[in-house]
């Protein structure tokens, strides 16, 4: 057993390197060996736990999907019924806001998930985790859309989910011009007029 646990916390220590690199330098210098220099291992030690580059960019979607996921979760159970529409809407922010480069954590997974969106066109092991955070985050605002008691939820949340890949993207390639700031205030905006505006709307 401590075996297993070590070998568990070593690989996490590579995998929070990886994110380190990607989100300060690029996942272009997020070499294995530059990993294991961030890590503070020798080059055998990361091959150990990871084959190649893509074995541990694999390994780093999988965290990256169980990381927010978990934070989701402990948001989930703030979700208020469609009555109670201020706070139903400040849950739906902080769950969004989750899904976005708004500090440098979140930066980071942002990162890590757009290289491998770009890298599973042609890395089928990539597949998988992609299409999980996909999935996943669809399946999150068509909660917080169905709480709300909109019409047409699917267009609402495909609509919502549009906007979180944009500002994820744009968020991260230019930052100067789509700040955190600018980033909540759209978001905001976006709520407002999927969510508050449609209870007013005709049935």
């Amino acid at each position: 057993m401590p075996k297993v646990v070590d070998a568990q916390e070593r690989r996490g220590v590579v995998i929070d390197a990886f994110f380190r690199l990607v989100r300060d330098h690029g996942v272009e210098r997020a070499s294995l060996r530059n990993v294991a220099d961030e890590a503070e291992l020798n080059i055998g030690s990361v091959r150990h736990y990871f084959a190649d580059y893509d074995d541990l960019l694999t390994a780093a979607g999988e965290a990256l999907v169980q990381r927010i996921t978990d934070r989701l979760l402990e948001h989930l159970d703030r979700l208020p019924p469609p009555g109670d529409r201020a706070g139903r809407y400040q849950v739906a922010l902080d769950m969004l806001e989750e899904l976005l480069p708004l500090d440098e954590r979140r930066l980071g997974e942002v990162t890590v998930w757009l290289a491998m969106v770009e890298r599973a066109r042609t890395v089928p092991s990539l597949r998988p985790a992609v299409e999980r955070l996909f999935d996943g985050t669809r399946t999150l605002i068509r909660r917080i859309v169905d709480r709300a008691g909109v019409d047409q939820p699917a267009l609402r949340t495909e609509t919502i989910a549009a906007v979180i890949d944009g500002l994820a993207f744009n968020g991260v390639h230019y930052p100067d011009r789509l700040t955190p700031r600018r980033v909540r205030q759209v978001l905001r905006h976006l709520l407002t007029d999927q969510l508050d505006r449609a209870d007013a709307e005709p049935r």
